[in-house]
């Protein structure tokens, strides 16, 4: 497991430890709720001018703020369990990835793949001239070997609507399905030479303007923005936030990111920004 891997892992942890208080936490409230009109019969009415009358309403309201805190943190367990199972079943590959290119790569191999395996599916089903009701038949041109790890995709399709029937004929995957994964293996080898390019480049030096920094991340993939002499003003604060691209706060870090380019767009921008942010607190010191 490289860098990024344990970073991406840790966030996942903390998402789930996150929903785990929040569903104790939701324990908790509900317990309290329960706690509230345990000597309360169930159906019992408020009896109305009784001593008891404003000892049952209290109770009934510590109930229901009970209730409502319980399904708030029964809320925030479910939104953070949901981050952590996107976060686990994402596929994407980013470019800090130290491993991207690896990844892309045997990931162009299976696009590559799918599109031979469908070319050949095609040809086999042309020449055994299938009927649309004949199983054995879809059955025959999907019987030997084909090229790509995608058999058992290659036997959904050809099963359902996705396959195309013409003249009540077999005749094989539309032909957008070659189309679109021409497209996508256009796009992942461009993707390729882009994190080649990026990987390819070096770190640039700190830039430093009064009590900013600015540094070039490159293990990470990211221009990162220091204040160097503790948490700036609200001003201050506000036209990071207001700043264009967005710049996003890293609290692990302790310092605002910005996604690395393969251009020195990113650099500039983030170099003036922290001339900027100097010159303000110049002008707030100069009165």
């Amino acid at each position: 497991m490289n860098d990024y891997e344990q970073r991406k892992q840790e966030r996942i942890d903390r998402y789930r430890e996150r929903a785990a208080k929040a569903n104790a936490r939701s324990d908790g409230r509900f317990a309290s709720a329960h706690d509230a009109i345990e000597g309360i019969p169930p159906g019992q009415p408020i009896l109305i001018g009784h001593h008891s009358e404003k000892r049952h309403r209290a109770a009934l309201a510590k109930h229901d703020k009970a209730m409502g805190a319980a399904f708030d943190e029964k809320g925030k367990a479910e939104y953070w369990n949901r981050k952590a199972d996107a976060a686990e079943s994402s596929h994407a590959i980013s470019s800090a990835d130290p491993e991207a290119v690896a990844k892309l790569r045997e990931k162009l191999a299976d696009l590559q793949a799918d599109r031979e395996t469908i070319k050949a599916f095609n040809a086999r089903v042309r020449k055994l001239k299938a009927d649309k009701d004949d199983r054995q038949g879809i059955h025959d041109a999907l019987s030997g070997d084909f090229p790509g790890k995608t058999r058992e995709l290659l036997q959904l399709l050809a099963l359902t609507p996705y396959s195309v029937v013409r003249n009540d004929r077999v005749t094989g995957l539309p032909g957008y399905a070659l189309s679109n994964l021409g497209a996508n293996i256009k796009r992942v080898e461009k993707r390729i030479r882009e994190v080649e390019e990026q990987h390819a480049t070096t770190a640039r030096d700190d830039y430093t303007a009064g009590d900013i920094r600015v540094s070039d991340n490159q293990d990470r993939n990211r221009i990162e923005l220091y204040f160097t002499k503790g948490r700036p003003s609200d001003a201050r604060l506000n036209v990071v936030r207001s700043a264009y691209p967005s710049w996003q706060w890293c609290r692990g870090s302790k310092c605002w990111k910005l996604r690395r380019k393969r251009d020195d767009y990113g650099w500039r921008v983030a170099c003036e920004l922290a001339d900027t942010l100097a010159e303000q607190q110049e002008g707030k010191v100069g009165r």
